[in-house]
């Protein structure tokens, strides 16, 4: 998680540099962790999440998010195409939190990696 960010394919390289990949939420508990992380921050963050053709997919392994996360006023079928999603900062559950935005928009980094196992020592 990162103060700087940029557009989607921006943020994307910056994880890759990082060797890392672009957030994946896994479960509610992964979602509710990440939102109390970012709450309250200015800019919304990049999730690792885009769709063509208004099938969303996770970038890292082609799989398609559950609904049950996306911002009621933002559906996620209703999108331009190419679109990318993002997790706002200001959701009044934090769970309902996705939005669906233009790639070229500005967001923020916001990476996963896989622990090392020196972080396990």
């Amino acid at each position: 998680m990162e103060d700087f960010g940029g557009t989607w394919d921006k943020v994307k390289s910056m994880c890759k540099k990082e060797k890392a990949e672009l957030v994946k939420i896994e479960d509610e508990a992964e979602q509710t962790f990440l939102y109390q992380q970012i709450k309250g921050r200015h800019t919304a963050y990049w999730l690792g999440l885009r769709a063509e053709d208004r099938t969303w997919k996770w970038d890292i392994d082609g799989t398609e998010p559950p609904i049950k996360y996306w911002l009621e006023d933002h559906p996620p079928y209703d999108v331009a195409k190419p679109s990318c999603a993002l997790m706002a900062t200001n959701c009044p559950s934090g769970k309902q939190c996705w939005m669906a935005a233009t790639c070229g928009r500005i967001g923020r980094v916001l990476c996963k990696m896989k622990p090392q196992e020196k972080w396990m020592k």
